[in-house]
């Protein structure tokens, strides 16, 4: 029979594998309604935890692989103790992943998202044991204790399409840390814009797009250009178009930053102009 423990809330901890898993904020509804029954009628369920990190114990703290919510509505709640389950944590990777295939509120996008920084290290154990395999010519088959990316695509169920495609995204996040800012709230449903989830393919697609238009040449900055007939010519600059409204509603500019910012481009602007001009 399991073992249930009331373990203070004090010395529980994230799991680090749990960084990378979408949690509500902590006033969003459902988190907020969840507190509200906890408070009520207490946790059904226990949390699923760990003693140790890495291996690594201090002999009073836990480490929680299942049930973030139930241990962020506990603290709203005012709870200091939740009944909890001590696993290993050799099995805490199948257990976040088991957690993450059980919640059906996810699309395969998303769980194919979630779960890659997990089980890309399996994915590569398998790699590098097969590729021995093959070096050593064994014609016998091997339990190499790691499953390739086609069996992880059957157990997450989600296609390999998407598990690739998570793997690729993850590869440009590494060069683009800032991407990741920009997108990973659509893709989780999360942002507050609200919309459809963004699917992996698109953005990928946006990072090629972003990258481009880094890699674009930057239009000139000359504000006006004559050709050989003396016909004008030439890109039209910001400076050009604040200079117009910026005179017509200088008066409704409340912030002095701006203020000073349209006066920086405004003389510019005036610096290059002919003499007869300036008269």
């Amino acid at each position: 029979m399991t073992q249930i423990l009331q373990i203070p809330l004090d010395s529980l901890h994230w799991h680090s594998l749990l960084s990378d898993q979408p949690r509500w904020a902590s006033d969003t509804p459902e988190l907020l309604a969840l507190a509200a029954d906890i408070a009520e009628r207490g946790i059904d369920q226990p949390l699923i935890v760990c003693e140790t990190q890495e291996g690594y114990s201090t002999g009073s703290d836990y480490y929680l692989l299942d049930g973030r919510h139930r241990f962020m509505a506990a603290k709203l709640a005012g709870l200091q103790t939740v009944p909890c389950v001590i696993r290993e944590e050799a099995d805490a990777r199948e257990i976040i992943l088991h957690s993450l295939i059980e919640r059906r509120h996810f699309t395969k996008g998303q769980r194919a998202y979630l779960a890659w920084p997990m089980i890309a290290p399996s994915v590569e154990e398998n790699k590098k044991a097969r590729k021995y395999q093959t070096s050593k010519s064994k014609v016998h088959s091997v339990h190499f204790g790691t499953l390739t990316l086609e069996e992880w695509a059957k157990k997450l169920g989600v296609s390999l399409r998407l598990l690739n495609q998570a793997s690729d995204l993850f590869s440009i996040f590494e060069d683009d840390p800032e991407y990741r800012e920009i997108v990973e709230d659509k893709i989780l449903g999360s942002d507050p814009d609200g919309g459809a989830p963004m699917g992996l393919g698109a953005a990928i697609a946006g990072s090629a797009g972003r990258q481009a238009t880094k890699n674009a040449p930057r239009p000139a900055t000359t504000y006006l250009m004559l050709d050989a007939t003396g016909r004008l010519g030439g890109v039209l600059p910001k400076a050009l178009t604040s200079l117009r409204s910026g005179f017509e509603r200088w008066s409704e500019i409340e912030d002095p930053k701006a203020k000073a910012r349209l006066k920086a481009e405004w003389r510019e602007l005036l610096a290059v102009l002919p003499p007869e001009f300036a008269r």
